[in-house]
């Protein structure tokens, strides 16, 4: 299950986080407590904006999942790093989402991928199921 929630709001620019849990990849993916303070003391400290910060938790967690909306700002952001090479992205395709990912972690951006389409088809079947002959 994909769990979604936006961890900082800073004059009104948002990090999203959106972390795989219940997956043989998600504790890979998690940021550490650690990681999340540090963002959020650089983002007030003035040393980094919202936008990098965005971008600097990807790749921290090396594949951020985009399965709902995303705010307009960080979408930019994540576009932005993506064009000039910071980042990776693979555009939504069928069932399965969006991704950002870092560089070198491509492998494991195309099996998120994979296992959020796994799971989203065992839902659908498990609620299309075809009917029983005992009516």
């Amino acid at each position: 299950m994909f769990i979604n929630s936006i961890d900082i709001v800073h004059d009104y620019h948002y990090i999203v986080i959106q972390e795989l849990s219940n997956t043989k990849t998600g504790a890979d993916m998690k940021l550490t407590q650690n990681n999340m303070e540090r963002l959020q003391d650089m983002l007030l400290r003035g040393e980094m904006t919202a936008d990098q910060a965005n971008v600097e938790k990807v790749k921290m967690a090396r594949v951020q999942v985009v399965t709902g909306r995303l705010p307009q700002q960080v979408r930019k952001a994540l576009n932005a790093a993506a064009k000039c090479g910071e980042l990776k992205h693979l555009a939504r395709n069928g069932r399965k989402p969006e991704v950002y990912f870092h560089p070198s972690f491509e492998y494991l951006a195309k099996q998120a991928r994979a296992d959020y389409e796994r799971e989203t088809l065992n839902a659908l079947s498990g609620v299309c199921t075809k009917p029983s002959d005992d009516f």
